[in-house]
């Protein structure tokens, strides 16, 4: 089984890959997962190289390097495209931007979340437009309402084009999960939506709805238009109306970038660390290895490079095959190395050692 799921950013695409991954494992598949890869490269590595009894599962953004080669796409067992409300999506992007990235001035990230307290204490005193031009001019990321038209767009025609089962994220969120179970051939109720540690800065409030406490008239005259034909192609009701009072919490909110960023400083000194360099301790550790679980080529052979430090060449060599299947040319040569002192797992087939070293 090869499972690729797609979908806009912050429509739930990791939290369906971590229900996914861990559903296929629990089903006793051999799981190979990779997480964002940078292209579809990695795709065509795993096809070519990988056993027949190796699963595979992948989660990306809508984006047009994944389509370049359209075979690649269509090789996949199972495809997965996720719709939300682009309502909600708008909210959770605009928070995620606080925390995607490291500040190396963080004043302005400062006055971001004081502006958004503003909003939190009265939601009618800043319109949801405006906050977005705020956060793009004290550099919170970037906003996308000169693209967005053409992502969603794009993301219809491929789903057309490419036979996607399409999830709502409101269903995802709601557990009904029935129409996903049979569509892949496993039960997921019982199974948790959970992923590694280094991915727990992803989710945040899991609820629809939630627009209707940050819009005012001045947001819904501006973005009526631009979700419509998103919105009527995926049945979501053109309504619009918001409450007298609205009330827009603090920890799904300012609180939620409070907390996720300082964790998130943690994560970026990690990240920056060489290949080299040494792992500290059992949070480090777990760290680093979440990351190579979901396919991050560098922290394969960081992990590969621990055991085999450690004279651990079992595990080592378990992490550099992941490695050399997803296209890790570093990873191949490590293999090689080991490979060639003579060194095969005891349950392991030499099959994949003689092709390597060919």
């Amino acid at each position: 089984m090869q499972v690729c799921i797609i979908g806009l950013p912050k429509t739930g695409t990791t939290g369906v890959y971590g229900l996914i991954k861990n559903g296929m494992r629990n089903a006793g598949m051999d799981t190979i997962a990779a997480f964002e890869p940078p292209k579809a490269d990695m795709f065509k590595s795993f096809f070519e190289k990988s056993g027949p009894d190796v699963s595979f599962i992948t989660k990306v953004m809508v984006r047009k390097k994944y389509f370049d080669r359209p075979k690649i796409i269509n090789q996949f067992s199972h495809k997965i495209m996720i719709v939300r409300d682009p309502r909600d999506r708008a909210i959770s992007r605009l928070l995620f931007r606080a925390v995607a990235n490291r500040f190396s001035d963080e004043s302005g990230l400062d006055e971001f979340i004081s502006i958004l307290k503003q909003k939190e204490k009265d939601p009618k005193s800043i319109s949801f437009v405006q906050l977005t031009k705020e956060a793009d001019r004290l550099g919170i990321g970037k906003s996308e309402w000169a693209t967005i038209s053409k992502r969603m767009d794009f993301q219809i025609r491929k789903m057309k084009k490419h036979g996607f089962h399409r999830l709502y994220y409101e269903d995802f969120v709601n557990k009904n999960f029935s129409e996903l179970s049979d569509y892949l051939g496993f039960e997921l109720a019982g199974n948790q939506a959970n992923n590694a540690s280094w991915l727990g800065h992803i989710s945040r409030s899991k609820s629809s709805g939630e627009w209707r406490n940050w819009f005012t008239e001045e947001d819904i005259d501006f973005m009526r238009s631009i979700f419509k034909p998103y919105m009527d192609h995926f049945n979501y009701e053109d309504e619009w109306d918001i409450p007298a009072q609205q009330t827009i919490s603090s920890k799904n909110a300012s609180d939620y970038i409070l907390n996720r960023y300082e964790k998130r400083k943690k994560q970026f000194d990690l990240m920056d660390v060489d290949v080299g360099g040494k792992i500290k301790n059992a949070k480090d550790l777990e760290f680093y290895l979440g990351r190579a679980d979901d396919g991050r080529n560098l922290d394969i052979l960081r992990i590969a490079q621990y055991y085999k430090d450690k004279n651990n060449l079992a595990d080592a060599f378990t992490w550099l095959e992941r490695g050399h299947i997803l296209g890790s040319i570093k990873c191949t040569n490590m293999l090689k190395a080991i490979v060639k002192k003579g060194f095969r797992p005891e349950s392991y087939s030499s099959e994949l050692a003689d092709k390597i070293l060919k």
